[in-house]
């Protein structure tokens, strides 16, 4: 993919090989597939928005009580939480 044009000014950070971005202080995870590449970031009101040329990435507002700004919840595992069940009311 070649790199996206930007505007003059914008905030640009590059996408590190484990698909995160470094942005005051925190780090904003947007998936490998962006690796090598600068994606330009805005905020307003709170959220901030990562772009690939006029493409949005991501959007997050950012939890201060957090470094690291994972992309999602991760799926379950070890089976919880347990399906209610006559044995796990």
């Amino acid at each position: 993919m070649p790199q996206a044009a930007n505007p003059p000014g914008a905030i640009l950070r590059k996408v590190n090989f484990n698909g995160t971005l470094g942005y005051r202080g925190y780090q904003i995870q947007v998936g490998s597939i962006w690796d090598g590449h600068r994606l330009r970031i805005t905020e307003m009101d709170g959220v901030v928005q990562c772009f690939y040329g006029e493409q949005l990435v991501r959007a997050l507002v950012i939890d201060p009580n957090r470094q690291f700004q994972p992309l999602g919840f991760r799926p379950v595992t070890k089976g919880w939480p347990r399906p209610k069940t006559a044995k796990n009311p």
